[in-house]
């Protein structure tokens, strides 16, 4: 194949690349890459100054089935692109990456399997500080679910377009087969079929059915089939041969699909010469029951199917009619009848289609209208229309617009086609498609007509689909930013360890004097709240290192009550109404302690003299997807945790950022805080499954609804103690942390805690260590963010050196939790960073006890 002889040719480009592609892989695929697989969980994709594949992420390969050993030397449209994809896109493309600027752009790939799939690419160039153009940095999004979401949306305006221009055509025409001309073009349209056809089912004396079509494509083979065609084809061609796939559909009345025509034991053969016949699709039309027609369509790219057969239902019932009314027309010769007959086909394709058709006489100033459009102007009976209340039923900003439609098809007879708010009788809101048109008689304008349909379902779809593009843009703005925070966090924190922990020495020194230990003291508290700070970053982000545990809701508010209540002051009413046999939840208590802390605070704020603050539990089953405020939430049973207050309300503008960080809903001044109380309370109820809904009013207050799901009944609720008063303290500990601060002050923690002190920089280092001093190493500390080697990998290297050895972890970035597929034997502990010099000694007290118990 093509694909493996560029493979083979991989060497040889990838060297023609030249020294600056191995200087730009050598810089940015280790300097640069780690930092971009990190930031981002999209495909990314690297390439050189000459465009060639340099780099790509595990999320690109997952996305497409391309490694990076496959592709690295070639053009991505050389393994990405195919015969579907977009020439023009890819010429913009080319013409971007020429002017190495950056670009984005919606693009049709290959996956390696041959399958397709729609991104969003996003190609930044990657320059030099001075200017050097190095390459490009591609991000890609996959929008596949989205083009198909659009592509369906359009297939069915197209589909309800046809009917309603078909049906237009078919009354201003004189001749019928005008209208079926214009409904075969659609049908094969619509089903991306090479020809067909569109007929009228008869019966011969046999009762045997036999076709005579209305509209046929021209499928002549040679000179003498052509003629035939079109001295036939304007009054129709009778096929009686039922030995075919078209006979099957007649004599059974039934949908007859082939998708491999030529095997196909129902097919009769062709005539010799006859176009290829691929795949062939029968639909018969019936109307009480009788078969009126069949449709046939033939050559599909795509195979077809049912569903093609149920989306084409609609137009196979307009056809249909029309096939009905022209049969009528022709069995009833009189001008009156024929009127009547296609008076009620037209009525009842209306109401098929829900389409209503309008007529004016500039005559008799005589306004027309189908049932159809009286029923959805949802007038009384007896209501006669005129042009003056016809337009008084749209929305008064679309008034001006109609009327100079209206004005100017009797005009100059220019024809309109709008979509208007609309309001009926009843007082019912829609959104309606109106189409006029003008009809001229010895030159002049005698009427306008037109049609009338109803669009709101399309229209509410497409601010539907708006309304969750904006709220996926909001949510990656917020991860974002989350991941941002929980960056700060991480580097923040362990500075602060090295604050608070040479504090905690100085602290412990006796000869300091009275004012130096003020001074430390000072140090220490603004240390604490500063780590308090990161662990509100770290709860927005939904990183902060949490114990989660089976709660009884109702218990934990009421031992919370007091406290809450002397929070609010005298002039606040604190009211507490538990609901009955509320489910157990499973959080960290502390974390649910943040919670009704945040809010109550906030409530109290917004309360400018007295007032009350209710809090409501209640369980809730949600049956569908619930659409709140701060996330979208899945059918399920969850919790409400509902805080309400009587206090000042928030405005929608104020609502529509109330989650951010540093977003502060309180006034400026000295005491605001710094933003983060509602951002933590979003962090902590995102990171335990939860939802946030939130009503706002000026006038009446805010009510916040926390949605926590419920967990299973079965187990306890956590609680642990454990009597570590006499564990021995000569054991060794071996403190692994790359901070060169952070292990200075941590093995000056570990020898005033009296324990024999080592110390490493690395997993290798820390390994190195255990060989050399064997069984005194009782403990290892060490940092899950290590260089080369994180530190759950390093615990398991160990483990499988001495299983005697226990873990206490530290995390300064608050993501504690074990890499999917990985498992320790052994229990350990995590400390989140800062932490303080009694902490650190529970925490080895406890793993030197679970040491000394391994060795027994």
């Amino acid at each position: 194949m093509e694909l493996q002889k560029k493979l083979s040719e991989k060497s040889f480009r990838v060297d023609q690349a030249g020294a600056e592609a191995e200087a730009l892989i050598t810089l940015n695929a280790i300097s640069f890459l780690p930092l971009v697989a990190r930031l981002t969980s999209h495909p990314v994709m690297i390439t050189d100054s000459d465009g060639l594949t340099i780099w790509v992420n595990d999320a690109f390969t997952n996305l497409c089935g391309w490694k990076l050993e496959e592709i690295a030397g070639f053009r991505p449209m050389e393994f990405l692109h195919g015969p579907q994809t977009d020439l023009g896109v890819i010429a913009e493309v080319e013409q971007n990456v020429a002017l190495r600027q950056p670009f984005q752009c919606e693009l049709l790939n290959y996956r390696r399997d041959g399958t397709t799939f729609w991104i969003a690419l996003d190609a930044q160039p990657i320059l030099e500080s001075d200017g050097t153009f190095k390459g490009y940095l591609s991000v890609q999004n996959d929008v596949s679910a989205r083009k198909k979401f659009e592509a369906d949306l359009l297939a069915e305006h197209q589909l309800l377009e046809a009917v309603g221009k078909c049906l237009t055509t078919y009354i201003t025409s004189e001749n019928p087969r005008v209208a079926f001309d214009s409904l075969l073009k659609h049908l094969l349209r619509l089903t991306g079929s090479e020809y067909g056809f569109i007929g009228e089912v008869h019966f011969d004396e046999s009762n045997l059915p036999w076709l005579q079509t209305y509209a046929m494509s021209n499928i002549a083979w040679d000179k003498a089939t052509r003629d035939l065609y079109e001295q036939y084809n304007s009054q129709g061609f009778e096929f009686r041969n039922l030995n075919t796939l078209f006979g099957v559909a007649l004599t059974t009345a039934e949908p007859v699909i082939a998708n491999d025509a030529p095997n196909d034991p129902r097919s009769g053969g062709l005539p010799e010469g006859h176009p290829a016949l691929r795949r062939f699709l029968g639909l018969p039309i019936l109307r009480d029951n009788r078969l009126l027609g069949l449709i046939g369509l033939a050559n599909r790219s795509e195979h077809y199917s049912s569903d093609v057969v149920n989306f084409l239902e609609p137009l196979v019932v307009a056809i249909g009619q029309l096939i009905d009314a022209c049969r009528r027309d022709a069995q009833r010769r009189q001008a009156e009848a024929s009127l009547r007959e296609t008076e009620e086909w037209l009525e009842e394709t209306g109401r098929v289609a829900e389409i209503g058709a309008w007529q004016l006489d500039l005559r008799t100033k005589v306004l027309r209208w189908s049932a159809q459009t009286f029923r959805m102007h949802e007038v009384p009976p007896g209501y006669v229309p005129d042009v003056e209340k016809a337009v008084s039923f749209y929305a008064p900003e679309a008034r001006r617009i109609i009327d100079e439609a209206v004005r100017r098809g009797i005009s100059d007879g220019t024809p309109w086609d709008l979509e208007l708010p609309f309001v009926t009788a009843t007082g019912r809101h829609r959104w309606v498609q109106a189409v006029g048109h003008a009809a001229y008689e010895d030159g002049k304008i005698v009427r306008v007509y037109g049609t009338f349909k109803d669009i709101t379902e399309r229209r509410l779809a497409e601010e539907e689909r708006h309304r969750l593009q904006s709220q996926f843009m909001q949510s990656q703005k917020m991860e974002s930013v989350g991941r941002l925070a929980g960056g700060i966090a991480h580097d923040f924190n362990n500075m602060l360890a090295v604050i608070l922990g040479h504090a905690e020495m100085l602290s412990l020194d006796e000869t300091l004097l009275p004012k130096q230990k003020t001074h430390i003291k000072a140090i220490q508290s603004a240390g604490q709240r500063s780590a308090d700070l990161t662990q509100q970053l770290l709860a927005f982000a939904r990183r902060q290192n949490a114990a989660p545990q089976k709660i009884d809701v109702n218990r934990t508010i009421t031992r919370l009550l007091d406290l809450l209540r002397r929070s609010m002051g005298e002039n606040i009413d604190l009211q507490w109404v538990p609901g009955p046999d509320i489910w157990a939840i499973s959080i960290d208590p502390v974390q649910l302690n943040q919670i009704l802390a945040n809010l109550c605070m906030n409530a109290r704020d917004a309360i400018a003299d007295t007032g009350r603050i209710l809090l409501t539990t209640e369980n809730e089953t949600l049956t569908s997807p619930g659409q709140f405020r701060s996330s979208p939430l899945d059918p399920g049973e969850y919790v409400v945790l509902t805080i309400s207050d009587t206090g000042s309300g928030m405005m929608e503008s104020t609502l529509k950022y109330l989650f951010e960080p540093f977003n502060s809903t309180k006034p400026v001044g000295p005491g605001p805080g710094p933003g983060l109380g509602l951002a933590t309370v979003y962090g902590i109820v995102r990171q335990n499954g939860g939802s946030i809904d939130v009503e706002s009013d000026p006038e009446i207050g805010t009510t916040f609804r926390i949605y926590l799901p419920r967990v299973a009944e079965s187990g306890r609720e956590s609680s642990s103690s454990t009597d570590l008063s006499n564990l021995k303290k000569s054991a060794g500990v071996l403190l692994v942390e790359d901070e060169p601060a952070l292990l200075k002050v941590g093995k000056l923690s570990l020898k005033q805690l009296g324990y024999r002190a080592y110390s490493a920089t690395n997993a290798r280092e820390a390994l190195q260590m255990v060989q050399a001093h064997g069984q005194r190493i009782h403990v290892i500390i060490t940092d899950i963010v290590l260089p080369g080697c994180n530190g759950w990998d390093l615990a398991r290297q160990i483990h499988e050196m001495r299983e005697g050895i226990r873990f206490v972890f530290m995390s300064g970035y608050g993501d504690s939790a074990l890499p999917a597929g990985m498992a320790l034997q052994h229990p350990f502990t995590v400390l989140s960073k800062p932490f303080n010099l009694q902490q650190l000694a529970d925490a080895i007290h406890e793993a030197v006890a679970l040491s000394s118990q391994a060795e027994v």
